[in-house]
């Protein structure tokens, strides 16, 4: 029952996407209309043909998706192609920022994409256990010291987690098209470091400190 009001929420956003997608962006009432900065990208969302300069991201990164299929545009899962140079995808504006994803399925194909969420699960899997560790142990300390730096480390952890699967969300949401187009850079993978280094780097430190610790306690 938990999971209840997760799985309405993600029909209910499934559902607004389609709506959005389908509906006439220029007879609903409902959408903003163009003349803003926020409604001009929420138009070039909906309609990007229609604004061949704001949409070019949009198209030329869906493209790059299409051309590298289940497999990567060289069939190979971008083995064949390491060194070589990077084809038509480097062309989508933002590639080795907002829109490295788009690059990275055109290079490796989703199935490289399926493996890349496999590993960012994995990694949000290891971020929530060891927080749930934490919780055991501040639940069970005796001295309100080791309780409450059990908690706190739960507490860290968790906002740490959700703060990373927002990024996540936002940044492939943007590369796939669910997301109005704003710009989000993904972990590991842009070039932009300052989330890696300022948030990410210390996120891990915390992290591998706590795990250490509980395994002394």
């Amino acid at each position: 029952m938990t999971g209840l009001p997760a799985a309405c929420m993600a029909i209910v956003a499934v559902g607004a996407v389609v709506y959005l997608r389908c509906a006439n962006a220029d007879q609903d009432p409902l959408l903003p209309q163009a003349g803003g900065f926020y409604a001009d990208r929420f138009q070039v969302w909906l309609k990007p043909s229609e604004h061949p300069h704001t949409g070019q991201q949009l198209l030329l990164g869906a493209r790059a998706i299409s051309d590298g299929g289940w497999l990567g545009a060289d069939h190979w899962l971008g083995l064949r192609s390491l060194g070589m140079a990077a084809g038509g995808a480097v062309q989508i504006p933002a590639v080795q920022d907002d829109f490295a994803a788009s690059f990275f399925l055109n290079r490796h194909g989703l199935v490289g994409g399926l493996l890349l969420w496999v590993a960012q699960a994995a990694f949000l899997a290891g971020l929530a256990f060891t927080a749930a560790r934490a919780y055991q142990a501040g639940a069970a300390a005796r001295d309100f010291r080791h309780a409450w730096s059990g908690r706190f480390r739960y507490f860290m952890l968790c906002g740490g987690g959700a703060f990373v699967l927002g990024h996540f969300l936002l940044s492939w949401g943007t590369n796939l098209s669910i997301f109005p187009i704003m710009g989000q850079p993904m972990s590991f993978l842009s070039a932009g470091g300052s989330h890696l280094l300022f948030f990410l780097c210390p996120l891990l430190a915390f992290s591998a400190i706590s795990a250490q610790s509980l395994e002394g306690e």
